[in-house]
């Protein structure tokens, strides 16, 4: 018997190396994800809190303690305000393709009471976005983003 049977040729040697690179990268990568979730959510919070300052405006997010009172959903990242007047949502809305940040407060009843451009473009943005589409936008958010 040939030697060349029992071993693996070259080309899939080489794709199985490939596969064992992008496995281990993708599998790091997952790791640093999980275990740097309360980092990136600490840097949001105060990355918001900073765009609110830079504007002038007195209110400020925090974490929501109880995750049972966070409405889930991929439409909205929710907060507490640090008043305790109510919930706090940081959403995007797109404008040609582009992300806009806006932050809506919603008071204790759940209606959303204004939303805030987070930056000079979100600002842009929601001046030239019709009343209407910011309704739906609205809507969604009472909703508690869940639809």
């Amino acid at each position: 018997m040939s030697d060349n049977a029992a071993t693996p040729s070259g080309s899939v040697k080489e794709w199985g190396v490939i596969a064992a690179w992008i496995g281990g990268i993708l599998l790091l990568n997952t790791l640093l994800w999980v275990f740097t979730g309360a980092v990136r959510e600490e840097r949001f919070i105060q990355t918001v809190n900073r765009s609110l300052s830079e504007t002038n405006d007195p209110r400020r997010i925090r974490k929501i303690q109880d995750k049972k009172a966070a409405p889930s959903g991929a439409f909205a990242h929710w907060y507490e305000l640090e008043d305790g007047t109510g919930k706090a949502a940081v959403f995007s809305v797109l404008s040609g393709g582009v992300p806009a940040s806006c932050l809506a407060t919603v008071s204790q009843d759940g209606k959303v009471t204004g939303i805030i451009p987070l930056s000079g473009h979100s600002a842009r943005v929601l001046e030239a976005m019709p009343q209407s589409i910011l309704g739906i936008y609205r809507r969604k958010l009472e909703s508690g983003g869940t639809q």
